[in-house]
């Protein structure tokens, strides 16, 4: 499995979910539908449209993944990423955490060095 082929896919979902979850919200304030259940193929057709042309703009991803980008960007895949993060990748925070730790770490002279 190529762990960074994946992670590079969810970001850039990330980046397409942004655009089609707003394409989205303006498609549902302009159409005056009472059922639901089609908001769910629309958010469908414009997750897989707009995610996988944003992912195949900014990427040199083929045209597969890219649409697989797009599923993601349906599927929620800044969920997926953070999934992804606490099992597969050291977390933003933790790599954060720690260099504020190293930060804080002040060296005593020890008491041979007096002598």
């Amino acid at each position: 499995m190529d762990i960074e082929l994946l992670k590079l896919t969810a970001i850039c979902a990330i980046g397409g979910g942004i655009i089609t979850d707003f394409i989205v919200q303006k498609i549902k304030e302009g159409v005056n539908l009472t059922n639901s259940k089609i908001f769910v193929w629309i958010s469908l057709g414009v997750s897989l449209v707009f995610g996988t042309l944003f992912t195949r703009s900014f990427s040199d991803l083929s045209w597969l993944y890219c649409l697989w980008s797009g599923l993601f960007t349906w599927g929620g895949a800044e969920a997926i990423y953070q999934l992804l993060e606490e099992k597969l990748f050291t977390p933003f925070s933790q790599i954060q955490e720690e260099k504020k730790n190293k930060e804080k770490i002040i060296e005593l002279p020890r008491k041979e060095d007096f002598k």
